[in-house]
């Protein structure tokens, strides 16, 4: 892949690095997509509502997915890793535990069958 730095200038070929892949795309993902494939246990709560249960309980956590506007908010304010809302990328990183980089490249890897 032949990589352009942000002047337009060729860089060579090596691999992406999260400036040269499309963000927007990788927020656009389906929030209840990636939650599921992080291993979150998520129920429906509502018209494109999900919340987050811990695990083993039956009872809704403060954590609530929006399908929606593709975003996600821990109401309680209790962060992980950082992040207490956010998109696709940052719930990745919260609950994933992945710096930004790694996350792009786990977002960059996902396809609506591996969920």
């Amino acid at each position: 892949m032949t990589i352009y730095n942000d002047q337009g200038r060729n860089v060579g070929i090596k691999n992406p690095i999260p400036n040269e892949i499309d963000l927007d795309a990788l927020k656009q993902i389906p929030i209840v997509d990636v939650a599921s494939l992080l291993g979150l246990d998520i129920v429906k709560t509502g018209a494109g509502v999900w919340a987050m249960r811990e695990q083993g309980s039956k009872t809704p956590t403060s954590l609530i997915l929006f399908e929606k506007t593709n975003t996600w908010k821990r109401f309680s304010g209790i962060e992980e890793n950082g992040f207490s809302n956010g998109s696709t990328i940052d719930l990745v990183m919260a609950f994933g535990g992945y710096d930004f980089k790694t996350a792009i490249e786990f977002l960059s890897n996902f396809s609506p069958t591996s969920v």
